[in-house]
């Protein structure tokens, strides 16, 4: 099944709605789309660090893009 999520990409789109719950009102379709794109450029940032629990990593990262106002 390609379309399988991985739990890492579950766990970021679960925190990524709660930091931008605008994100969680769109059409499922572009969600889906929408996510994979945004968890890549977590897994290329600097806080993808694998000595660190996972769900500190994410909250640390959106924490960041937040604070710049990307989200």
């Amino acid at each position: 099944m390609a379309d399988k999520m991985s739990y890492n990409v579950f766990l970021f789109y679960q925190l990524y709605c709660l930091f931008d719950p605008e994100f969680s009102k769109q059409q499922y379709d572009w969600q889906f789309d929408a996510i994979q794109t945004e968890y890549e450029k977590y897994k290329e940032s600097e806080f993808d660090d694998p000595d660190t629990n996972l769900y500190e990593c994410i909250v640390e990262y959106l924490h960041n893009k937040q604070t710049k106002k990307e989200i």
